[in-house]
C-alpha cells in the first residue's frame, strides 16, 4: 500500500519513522513484547500506529520481529 501521489512525506519524518521502527525491531528481537515477555501498556500504545504504518508509506518487509509482534499484539487484544 502506498500513499496517493498527491501525498507528500517530509523526508525527515520518514527518516525518524524508520529509526523508530528499527529500534522497535531491535527490542522485539530480544523480547516477545516491547517491555518484556508479557503484553503491556507499552504494546497497546505503539500498536495503533505501527499496525497501519504501511498505509502511510512505510515498508515493514525487513522487520520480521515487528511483524510478528503486530500479529501477537492484535491477538492479545482480540483484534
Amino acid at each position: 500500500i502506498h500513499p496517493p501521489s498527491f501525498f507528500s512525506l517530509d523526508p525527515e519524518k520518514v527518516k525518524r519513522g524508520y529509526a523508530a521502527l528499527a529500534r522497535m525491531e531491535h527490542q522485539l528481537a530480544l523480547t516477545h513484547f516491547l517491555a518484556g515477555d508479557s503484553f503491556s501498556l507499552a504494546d497497546v500504545a505503539l500498536l495503533a500506529y505501527t499496525r497501519v504504518a504501511p498505509e502511510g508509506g512505510f515498508h515493514l518487509e525487513g522487520y520480521k520481529a515487528l511483524r510478528r509482534w503486530v500479529k501477537d499484539s492484535e491477538k492479545a487484544l482480540g483484534l
